[in-house]
């Protein structure tokens, strides 16, 4: 199946509306392979972004970054409203090439994660 360039706008924008719908600001939940283990979770600007075409572009300035709540080595990435509900699973995180990029991929507890990098596209 092949969607049409609006189609594909319009979808990216729904996924940015339902990130920023809860009450807070949306989080990516960044995690071990498969999310076995969460490490940190880091709050998103609200609005979480900017749609151009089929992408999405997480809004990272200011700085997002919090603090790990358990030590490893981050392989993966969800998105989630503010209410903690998966908007976006299954993405990869790392510190280039990934869907979520961030600073450093091993982590210890209490150290700061920073993303860097945070986008969607529309396959």
């Amino acid at each position: 199946m092949d969607y049409g360039a609006d189609t594909k706008t319009a979808r990216m924008q729904a996924v940015a509306d339902m990130i920023d719908a809860a009450s807070g600001p949306g989080k990516v939940v960044l995690g071990t392979t498969g999310m076995a283990t969460v490490l940190v979770e880091v709050p998103l600007a609200d609005p979480c972004g900017t749609v151009s075409g089929d992408t999405l572009t997480l809004d990272l300035d200011p700085v997002v970054e919090a603090e790990a709540v358990a030590a490893g080595n981050i392989a993966a990435a969800v998105i989630t409203d503010g209410d903690g509900n998966v908007v976006c699973g299954a993405m990869s995180a790392g510190t280039s090439g990934t869907d979520v990029v961030v600073d450093n991929v091993a982590v210890a507890v209490g150290q700061i994660v920073r993303v860097t990098v945070g986008t969607i596209t529309h396959a």
